[in-house]
């Protein structure tokens, strides 16, 4: 049997090319709790990648632009500005209100908007990963003989009746549907609810289990050997 797209081996493979690329550098603000052997990130935010990128800035005509890592003088008491106008703006707009260090701009009463704007920006790029359908039976890394197969299809039978039990209690925690997911990134699962990313696109773990019979007969099986694997 072809594996499909959606294999493991397949969803192993993006799964290290994420990790690779993004080594140190994921972020995961969530609440992991470790459940009957799982690693379930019960805020269902999926594990994100971030970058800093510096983007130049083209002014426009008039405009001054200041290095931004330089100290600039702030305006003069002279102008009649309150001097809490600067302290209660945040710090980035600080900057942009402050007077450029060139003389022909200094601000004055007569010129107390002189206008300069910074160079350059740090711009932070963030990733987010996509939680994914937890696998189910008839997925394979290598595929092996007869009796490979099914002692592997019965270990993902256990494994996914476990995450059912994991779901309905969390269920039952939270006081609303939920849906366990997989993020490849982080390397665990995910609660989804209502709302969030991936909730109305995944299939949660009961709902695998339910079709467990039908995915079993679609991968071969016959209707005792199913029996014997459910058992």
């Amino acid at each position: 049997m072809t594996a499909p797209i959606t294999s493991s081996a397949y969803q192993t493979s993006f799964a290290d090319l994420f990790r690779q690329r993004w080594a140190g550098r994921l972020v995961n603000d969530g609440d992991v709790r470790h459940i009957g052997g799982f690693d379930i990130d019960v805020t269902g935010k999926a594990a994100r990648g971030q970058e800093t990128y510096r983007a130049s800035i083209t002014p426009a005509p008039g405009t001054r632009t200041y290095d931004p890592d330089q100290a600039l003088p702030t305006r003069p008491a002279s102008t009649g500005l309150p001097a809490s106008t600067l302290v209660t703006l945040p710090a980035d707009l600080q900057k942009v209100l402050k007077t450029p260090a060139d003389a022909s701009q200094t601000v004055t009463d007569e010129n107390p908007y002189a206008v300069s704007m910074p160079a350059w920006v740090d711009i932070v790029h963030t990733e987010e990963g996509r939680p994914e359908q937890i696998t189910t039976v008839g997925y394979y890394n290598e595929i092996g003989d007869a009796k490979d197969a099914a002692a592997f299809d019965k270990s993902q039978v256990d494994r996914l009746r476990a995450l059912a039990d994991i779901e309905t209690r969390l269920r039952s925690e939270f006081g609303q549907p939920v849906k366990l997911a997989w993020d490849s990134g982080a390397g665990e699962y995910l609660m989804l609810r209502p709302g969030q990313d991936g909730y109305d696109r995944v299939m949660g773990a009961n709902d695998l289990v339910k079709r467990l019979p039908k995915d079993l007969k679609l991968t071969g099986y016959t209707e005792g050997m199913i029996r014997d694997i459910m058992a």
